[in-house]
């Protein structure tokens, strides 16, 4: 089903998943000069890096897809460009959007745990306009189900049916994290790794279950999805950075900094 069709700028058509993703990215990146200004950081960083981010995040989240769902491109290759109309895979645009923050430090010069805690509350942001996108354009729909957080909605065919809202619920997750994350850099606590982590400890925890709650047909591998094993992943991760700077507070009282 093709997203919902909203405006034409000197012709060129803004389909709702695009339009979604375009917003939040400017959104994305005024909070990312936001949080700079306030810290005093270089702007021109910000602006390579994101231009890296954005590169490499929609080409390893489209080949990702293309792979995963090579079946269906395989009869219709002409839709293999049609970016507009959504298709990201998760596990492609983390990949390929690690790379480009590491690789965007390593040319700064700027420690990576440095980077990532920039780059947490703007990924926020971006995620819940990917979902809200995928909402309207009914991509990533959830089950059949009765429930209270059940609603009437149409799947990427356009079958309307009572299923579960997961769009809904895992943009709401987004934003909760968004704000959390927004109180914690107005309180002048940005800047340390373990906070980042817990962001992304959290975002994988939410997005984990919530993949259980999913309708569309996808790899599965041992009885996950391809993006559960890499939720695993990433909570894994992020309680051993937690946990190793909780130790070295302890080993180290003198130390000030908090998470």
């Amino acid at each position: 089903m093709q997203s919902v069709f909203f405006f034409k700028i000197f012709g060129v058509p803004f389909f709702s998943y695009t339009t979604c993703i375009g917003v939040s990215v400017v959104v994305a990146l005024l909070a990312a000069a936001s949080q700079l200004q306030r810290e005093r950081g270089d702007a021109r960083w910000l602006a390579v890096s994101f231009a890296w981010l954005a590169a490499f995040a929609m080409l390893g989240g489209r080949v990702a897809h293309l792979l995963l769902n090579a079946d269906y491109y395989r009869e219709r290759p002409t839709q293999m460009l049609n970016f507009y109309d959504g298709g990201l895979s998760f596990v492609g645009v983390f990949i390929g959007g690690t790379f480009a923050l590491w690789l965007s430090s390593r040319l700064a010069r700027v420690p990576f745990a440095r980077v990532t805690d920039v780059a947490a509350l703007p990924t926020c942001i971006v995620a819940c306009g990917a979902w809200l996108g995928a909402f309207m354009r009914g991509s990533e729909y959830g089950t059949i189900a009765d429930n209270v957080f059940a609603l009437e909605l149409h799947d990427t065919y356009g079958v309307v049916d009572v299923r579960w809202a997961t769009q809904v619920l895992a943009a709401l997750w987004c934003a909760l994290l968004g704000l959390l994350l927004m109180v914690i850099n107005t309180r002048g606590r940005a800047g340390q790794s373990s906070s980042a982590s817990a962001f992304i400890g959290l975002y994988a925890l939410g997005l984990f279950w919530l993949d259980f709650t999913r309708g569309d047909a996808t790899l599965y591998i041992l009885g996950l999805r391809p993006t559960q094993w890499l939720y695993v992943v990433l909570i894994v991760a992020s309680i051993f950075v937690i946990g190793r700077r909780l130790l070295s507070l302890l080993t180290n009282p003198r130390k000030t900094n908090r998470i």
